[in-house]
């Protein structure tokens, strides 16, 4: 019955359909099962090294200029997860909120059918649960906002999975190839890029200069294009 009303209220017009508290409980639930190195003043050193010689080797070769660079150049997982939540629910909202609208549709044809066991409908199954309001009864306009509660529930509980296992993978705030934050900067999971290496029998700096060079490659386009992120989002939408 709990989950019950918490769907209803969460499902209420005007509100998230996915609620950025739930996608991040669920990715950080993922990286429990994995490590996460906490960041140290070293891995900042280390990183911003990096990032510094990736921007001199990259300058002669781009149009657009270096930006200032945050202090916090370094990311450990869980600091990856937790920036990139709001991008990735602005990301994902429209594409729930789509499924929702085709749901709809379909619901809408059924008519009266909706609902009702007489038509074999599952829907009128509900009343055998203590506690729970027949469907039929609420009908379709009192039952969408349930419909889209556990939806968004749903989604956002994958979509938190989803980051999580992401969280493990991903060298920088740019690899992604999507973009998820409002200030694009140029930073590096220390954790992951050492993973990312390993096996290759080259020099750790270098492997990190390497995924430096795309992350601030990438930074600059997006921070002196600032319509590029927009129509992105619009294509995936």
């Amino acid at each position: 019955n709990e989950g019950f009303f918490n769907a209803a209220a969460s499902g209420a017009p005007g509100s998230p359909m996915l609620q950025s508290n739930i996608i991040r409980d669920s990715a950080r639930n993922f990286l429990t099962q994995h490590s996460d190195n906490p960041i140290g003043k070293e891995d900042q050193h280390k990183v911003q090294e990096v990032i510094d010689i990736a921007n001199t080797w990259i300058e002669e070769r781009t149009q657009f200029p270096a930006t200032v660079t945050n202090a916090d150049v370094a990311w450990s997982r869980r600091d990856w997860i937790d920036h990139s939540i709001t991008g990735w629910q602005k990301l994902v909202e429209p594409l729930a909120i789509g499924m929702v609208e085709a749901l709809t549709k379909v619901l809408n044809e059924m008519g009266p059918e909706f609902g009702n066991p007489e038509f074999g409908n599952p829907g009128g199954e509900f009343e055998a649960i203590p506690g729970m309001p027949n469907i039929a009864n609420l009908g379709i306009d009192g039952f969408l906002p349930i419909m889209r509660g556990f939806m968004g529930q749903l989604i956002a509980t994958q979509l938190g999975q989803s980051i999580g296992s992401l969280a493990i993978g991903l060298t920088g705030s740019q690899d992604a190839a999507v973009p998820l934050f409002e200030k694009s900067g140029a930073h590096l999971i220390p954790q992951n890029v050492v993973l990312w290496g390993t096996g290759l029998e080259i020099p750790e700096q270098e492997v990190a200069i390497y995924m430096a060079l795309r992350e601030v490659a990438a930074q600059r386009l997006f921070a002196h294009t600032p319509w590029l992120a927009d129509y992105i989002r619009d294509l995936i939408s």
